[in-house]
Parts: structure tokens; sequence; C-alpha cells
């Protein structure tokens, strides 16, 4: 075990712990270029595919509904996700974190508010889509208060992000003639991650997939109705029409 500024960090034939980006195992060389190259592919992708659906939402008249606004903002979740993909890129090439003690900061805190505004994002509209579907399409959500749920969901990511950015710092930890460098969280001495972990994972994983599950669960529910309902009046339609035409006949002989 080696400590070095507040972060203790297990070395063991060169094995680093938990230093999210960089990974200090002895492994094929050439695998940190594949890595790459597939986060190239996945960067690409995402960018493309994100800006077009901005593009198509801000553009076109008809795309502006307020699910597209959803939408919309999930869009430019994952896309402020992918663009910091090339830090990712960097460090798995170099291995030490070299781009700085700020980058470190802003780059997890940026991933955090990228991540729980999606999670929020999903779970609204799951409620939104439940509403309409099983209750009355007449109370599906208005721009205003669609607008006003996307602002909630940026406001409540950006903040409770903050500590991401507060606690990310560069160490560098000296063992058997090595120094590693890398982006890494520490909690204070005198506060427990727990207490911010725990509530992040029921109000940002557990709570929005209860949600959601529940939500689209009713949806499945209410359209199997609908269904069997319609299902049952065709089947009636079926068997007058039938009937009449077996009166008609019988007239006809």
């Amino acid at each position: 075990m080696a400590r070095g500024d507040g972060v203790v960090l297990r070395v063991q034939d060169g094995t680093s712990m938990f230093t999210y980006y960089s990974d200090f195992t002895d492994r094929w060389p050439g695998a940190a270029y594949v890595e790459s190259v597939l986060l190239i592919i996945m960067m690409t992708t995402a960018i493309i595919g994100n800006i077009l659906v901005i593009v198509s939402v801000t553009r076109y008249r008809k795309m502006r509904t307020v699910t597209n606004y959803f939408v919309l903002s999930l869009a430019i979740s994952d896309l402020l996700f992918a663009t910091h993909v090339p830090i990712i890129i960097i460090t798995r090439i170099t291995v030490d974190w070299v781009i700085g003690d700020i980058p470190c900061k802003l780059v997890d805190y940026m991933m955090f508010v990228s991540a729980i505004n999606s999670i929020l994002t999903l779970m609204v509209i799951s409620i939104d889509r439940r509403i309409v579907i099983c209750v009355s399409s007449r109370n599906r959500m208005t721009r205003r208060r669609g607008a006003q749920w996307i602002a909630a969901t940026w406001l409540v990511s950006i903040v409770f992000s903050v500590p991401i950015a507060l606690t990310h710092m560069v160490h560098h930890v000296y063992q058997d003639d090595t120094i590693y460098v890398f982006c890494h969280i520490v909690w204070p001495d005198w506060f427990n991650g727990l207490w911010y972990l725990a509530p992040f994972a029921i109000c940002f994983f557990f709570l929005p997939l209860g949600v959601m599950v529940y939500s689209y669960v009713k949806v499945f529910q209410t359209v199997k109705k609908s269904h069997a309902r319609l299902a049952a009046i065709g089947g009636k339609q079926n068997r007058k029409v039938a009937l009449e035409g077996r009166k008609h006949r019988a007239s006809e002989d």
C-alpha cells in the first residue's frame, strides 16, 4: 500500500486501484490503441446523431413538440458526454494523467451532469407518457410545463454534481521507483463518501428506475386492455354482419 496526497493507492505488479481513466496494469501494448479506435467510432456516431436530432427539432416547426423538447435535452446531454471522450482517449494512451488539475475536475463533473440529466429526463418522459395514455390525453404536458421540467432537471444535475468537481484532483504517488499520476476523487477526512453516494444511487438510479418501470407497466396494461376492447367490439360487429348475412340469404330462399 502506498499513500500520497491524501489518497491510498494499492500497487501490486503495476496495478492501481480505482483511477478512473488510467490503467497501470501490464497489458498488450496495442490495447490502448484498439480502445481509442472504438472510442473514436462511438464518439463520432454520438456527435453526428445528436447534432442531427438537435438540428431537426430546432429547424423544423412540426418537430417542436413537448416530447421532442425532452429528446432535445437528452441529445444535448449525450453530446456533452461525447465531447469529453478525447480526454479519455489521451489518458488511455499516455496512461498517466497529463492534462492537469482543472480538466480532472471538469471532465467528471460534466459527465455526472450529463448522466443525471439524462436519467431524470427519461423519468419525466415516462411520467408524461403514463398520464397521457393511462389517464387522459387532455392532461398532455404544455410547452411551459415541459420547459419548467427541463430547467429543473438541468438545475438538479448541475447542483448535485458540484461535490464531484470539488473532490476530484490529480495525484502523484511514488512506488517501486515509479511515479503514478492519475485523476482521482478524494473525500475530505471529515466526510464519508457514502453520505453522497447513497443519496445519489437512490435519487438518480433506483427511484427513476422504479418510476419508469411503474409508468411503462401501466402504459402496457392500458394498451393491452384497449386492444382487448377493440377486439371484443370487432368480434361483435363481425358476428352481427354474419347474422345479417344469414338472414338476408334466408329471405332470398
